[in-house]
């Protein structure tokens, strides 16, 4: 019986020595794993240049037709509010000119706003649609430099 409960003892204890062994390998197999996977998720891939390049075309394309659209409107907006003005000044009648003086600024006022709007949602689009287009180039941020911040630049110009 000693012999029995010696042997049950040390049995046990070989076991509880062994067990850790077997779990520990399995949870450096499962570290290892997890750990290259990370590594490979965070590795740089390769950046295609040619996709950032006409990504960055296509935006400033966008840009520069928005601010030509809303350059001509504006220019179509002051030269109205150039002849309304006019117009108002040729009336004798001071009840007249006053009403057609308010009437063009307020015209002014309207149209310069409706084309500052649809500038900005244009310049908006066309970053929208370039930050979309530059997540497939594989460019990391830190070789991107101040393109980013040219997004709030461009819209502090508007």
């Amino acid at each position: 019986m000693n012999k029995f409960i010696t042997s049950t003892i040390l049995g046990a204890m070989v076991l509880g020595l062994a067990m850790p062994a077997f779990a520990e390998e399995t949870t450096r197999t499962e570290v290892k794993k997890t750990v290259a996977a990370k590594i490979k998720e965070y590795m740089p891939k390769k950046a295609d240049l040619t996709c950032m390049r006409n990504a960055v075309g296509a935006r400033e394309d966008s840009i520069i037709s928005a601010k030509e659209k809303a350059f001509a409107s504006m220019d179509a907006t002051f030269k109205a509010r150039r002849d309304a003005l006019k117009s108002a000044w040729e009336k004798t009648d001071a009840k007249e000119r006053r009403s057609a003086i308010n009437a063009a600024w307020k015209a002014f006022k309207e149209s310069h706003k409706t084309a500052r709007k649809q500038l900005q949602a244009d310049d908006r689009s066309a970053w929208s649609a370039f930050k979309t287009a530059s997540k497939a180039c594989n460019v990391d941020s830190s070789s991107e430099g101040s393109d980013r911040a040219g997004e709030k630049l461009d819209r502090d110009t508007l």
